[in-house]
């Protein structure tokens, strides 16, 4: 089944160039990582040996974005991947892009160290840059994947991986929106493991990295990619269509890319290697799985045949106590070379032992600074517990207090209810009694006798004022004529 592909997705897989000495160990951090402003490239050292393409390379956008490392992240995954102390790193500044690698330097995303990044560069690896005029950098996390997955493949079938069977598997592709990278999409049926579809974040995790002694074997400067070159048409030699065909009918190595690109994966085929080794690790595996086979006489010529067919003298060897009754038979010149090889190994891998012992006392007393940075930051946040604690129970006080002040003012309202009830009915009761006194009804015959007085002086004035042809002296007399008493109300009648 193909991957899917996105400009955005993040890299489980890629190989970077390094020195061509012994590979990394495990014991690099914190010894080799430069601090922030410390010159890596000294003085005097020459430009890369390697030119971009004739014409200058067009302006094209490149991620601004700075890098999330700092010296002690950036230590965490040089310890991670055992990138050793073969190189110099450098942490990137606010200011740096994944293209503002110095001279000498490549530009090295994490994600492609999850997927299987090693040290050194596989020549087919070398190749697909320099004929495309592309940095290690230039080539997006999945495109790692889909070359290393294609170099696993080849070596563990015993397929010469070349640059042309490449382009007759993959289509390469710029990025949407940012040209500087490329990716490889499938073709020819080749089916691969399922890559991620996304891997968010994957261009703000880069650093520098470059080696101790001499340079890279490819170019390092971002330049425009070849994709054209790329995708030309490939002749298909008898050779090269034999090939293919045998790389089409290969069954994937597994379901998901991750899985496939494993540290134990990609040491089976030689792209990993033990700390001291000075040979080529592919051969040796190459050779391991050749042990028990024997040179027939058939694939020799010359003085090498007549050694191998005429008989041999019989040559006196030391004898083993233990074992001298059994019988013994010369050594073949395979198991000879198998056997120095089998202790290159041994003494390899003691080496490697030793270095991982002087490792582990380095990261336990790392540990350990951490454990005690841990500690304090515990007991600083106990005081502040401590005081968050205090507080909250002066808090607890003050709502006790302010409780107790609510509960006297609620009972101070109800006593007032209470007294404001009992006013209520006594007013009312007054009232009543008051009604039935003398005074009230003397009161009432005085008011009631100067309201009819009122309303006369109201009348008449209405009368002078309606009937103007009235005699006054007429008037009074009517009105005097009137018993006022007589009219007035009593105290009864009220």
């Amino acid at each position: 089944m193909a991957p899917k592909h996105s400009r955005d997705s993040g890299s489980e897989s890629s190989s970077l160039g390094g020195s061509s000495g012994s590979s990394s160990t495990l014991g690099g951090y914190p010894n080799v990582i430069l601090p922030l402003g410390v010159e890596v490239i000294p003085e005097g050292i020459p430009l890369s040996p390697f030119t971009r393409c004739h014409d200058q390379a067009p302006k094209f956008a490149v991620p601004n974005e700075p890098s999330v490392y700092t010296e002690v992240t950036l230590g965490e995954v040089v310890n991670r991947f055992h990138l050793g102390q073969n190189f110099l790193y450098r942490v990137p500044k606010s200011s740096d892009s994944p293209s503002s690698c110095r001279v000498g330097e490549i530009t090295v995303f994490k994600d492609d160290l999850d997927g299987g990044l090693r040290f050194p560069l596989h020549p087919f690896l070398q190749s697909v840059l320099i004929k495309h005029n592309l940095a290690p950098g230039q080539i997006v996390p999945n495109g790692w994947r889909m070359l290393a997955y294609f170099l696993l493949l080849c070596l563990k079938n015993d397929i010469s991986p070349s640059v042309k069977l490449c382009r007759l598997v993959f289509e390469m592709k710029r990025s949407v929106g940012l040209k500087c990278f490329v990716y490889l999409s499938c073709k020819e049926n080749f089916n691969v493991p399922i890559c991620p579809s996304s891997n968010t974040g994957w261009k703000r995790r880069f650093f520098f990295i470059r080696p101790r002694v001499g340079e890279f074997s490819f170019p390092n400067i971002w330049g425009y990619p070849d994709v054209s070159k790329f995708n030309r048409p490939v002749p298909r030699t008898a050779p090269l269509k034999q090939q293919l065909d045998r790389l089409l009918g290969l069954a994937p190595l597994g379901g998901k890319m991750f899985e496939v690109l494993s540290d134990e994966m990609l040491m089976s085929v030689g792209l990993g290697h033990v700390e001291g080794m000075n040979f080529d690790a592919s051969a040796v595996f190459k050779m391991a799985r050749q042990k028990s086979r024997a040179p027939d006489a058939s694939s020799l010529s010359g003085r090498k045949r007549a050694a191998v067919s005429s008989p041999t003298r019989d040559v006196p060897t030391p004898q083993n106590p233990l074992t001298s009754g059994r019988s013994s038979s010369p050594r073949s010149p395979v198991d000879r070379i198998v056997g120095c090889v089998d202790i290159e190994l041994k003494k390899g891998l003691e080496r490697k032992v030793a270095t991982f012992g002087e490792t582990l006392y380095e990261r336990a007393k790392d540990a350990e600074r951490r454990a005690l940075k841990a500690k304090e930051e515990i007991n600083e946040k106990d005081l502040q517990v401590g005081r968050l604690v205090a507080e909250r129970e002066r808090t607890l006080v003050e709502m006790k207090k302010k409780d107790a002040e609510l509960h006297n003012v609620k009972n101070a309202l109800s006593q007032l209810e209470q007294k404001m009830a009992t006013h209520e009915f006594s007013q009312s009761d007054a009232v009543s009694i008051y009604k039935k006194t003398n005074e009230y009804k003397e009161t009432l015959a005085m008011y009631g006798s100067k309201s009819y007085v009122l309303a006369l002086d109201h009348v008449k004035a209405w009368l002078r004022q309606s009937h103007p042809a009235i005699d006054p002296t007429e008037l009074e007399e009517f009105l005097s004529a009137l018993d006022v008493g007589s009219m007035s109300p009593r105290g009864d009648d009220v």
